[in-house]
């Protein structure tokens, strides 16, 4: 049994790729406490009547807080736009052996003992490759093979590797 699905990439399953990626690693969790933090100094030292510093504590904040994930949005359309595999839906398979990704005429079998880890957002599910490599799934593209896709990564991959929400 296989499962065929015409992925589509767009900007907004990117930004939810990268979102998802940079606020569950330590990197991202960090930068939020920052900028709370930052906020939390400006508005004490704010009401002390500290101008000065309240502005560039309020710069932080903004940074970590609402510029980072604005270049985040500004990063996922510029690699959907520039990406040529983005340009053109990719036809996958999901099979007993792996995850058959075509286009045009190349191939590639990326077999399930190779999956690191399979997660699921609000608009995609993601089969993380190793540490650097992610497939991203749209939701929108699986529509209503859901399940089966479900039901391939859930029979392939060990149970400890997948955290996949209905």
């Amino acid at each position: 049994m296989s499962v065929r699905v015409d992925v589509k990439m767009t900007e907004k399953h990117m930004h939810d790729f990268m979102v998802h990626h940079n606020y569950t690693h330590a990197s991202g969790i960090l930068g939020v406490v920052i900028g709370i933090v930052s906020l939390i100094i400006a508005v004490t030292n704010l009401s002390k009547g500290d101008l000065a510093s309240s502005a560039l504590w309020i710069f932080f904040a903004l940074f970590f807080l609402i510029i980072t994930p604005f270049s985040m949005k500004k990063k996922a359309r510029m690699q959907v736009k520039n990406n040529p595999m983005f340009q053109k839906p990719l036809e996958c398979e999901f099979t007993k052996d792996g995850v058959i990704i075509r286009q045009d005429d190349k191939e590639e079998l990326n077999y399930w003992d190779g999956f690191t880890k399979a997660i699921s957002t609000k608009y995609s599910i993601i089969l993380y490759f190793g540490k650097v490599r992610a497939f991203i799934f749209p939701k929108d593209s699986i529509g209503d093979k859901y399940g089966e896709v479900l039901q391939m990564i859930q029979a392939n991959m060990p149970p400890n590797k997948v955290k996949i929400r209905l």
